[in-house]
């Protein structure tokens, strides 16, 4: 693996550190009994994202706020369909489509990070995420 820098605490692809970042954001306000935790891992993440920036001129556009806004909008969708599935066990069809909607929102997902990768906020091409079908979802995000 080549990384930029040895002192990174987490060794991801900056589109993966600000998914997860927007992951527990949420986490921050679904489950405030565990903030202590959040925050802290918030701080190793924003310290990796911010060794990472520092090395490569990024300039931040309204592109790429949007992708931000979405990334995170993406993950509570996710965030909320999962939690009905739980509710859904003794119902196979809509459990069954709610997995079919988190799958399709996930592609969502990986496309939004892909399109942070081809932004400049990664140089190596291999990090790109692959799993992006949304099996006849249509959402045009503008992006």
């Amino acid at each position: 693996m080549n990384f930029s820098d040895n002192s990174r605490k987490y060794h991801l692809p900056v589109s993966e550190l600000i998914d997860r970042i927007t992951i527990l954001e949420i986490k921050l306000v679904l489950d405030p009994e565990n903030a202590k935790d959040y925050l802290g891992e918030l701080d190793l993440i924003k310290a990796d994202v911010k060794t990472e920036l520092d090395l490569r001129v990024v300039t931040l556009n309204v592109k790429m706020i949007q992708t931000l806004i979405s990334l995170g909008q993406m993950n509570l969708h996710i965030w909320y369909i999962k939690d009905k599935m739980k509710l859904q066990i003794d119902d196979p069809a809509a459990y069954a489509e709610n997995m079919k909607l988190a799958h399709q929102l996930n592609g969502l997902r990986n496309q939004l990070k892909n399109s942070l990768l081809n932004m400049g906020m990664e140089v190596n091409a291999s990090r790109v995420r692959s799993n992006t079908e949304m099996d006849g979802l249509e959402i045009d995000l503008g992006i």
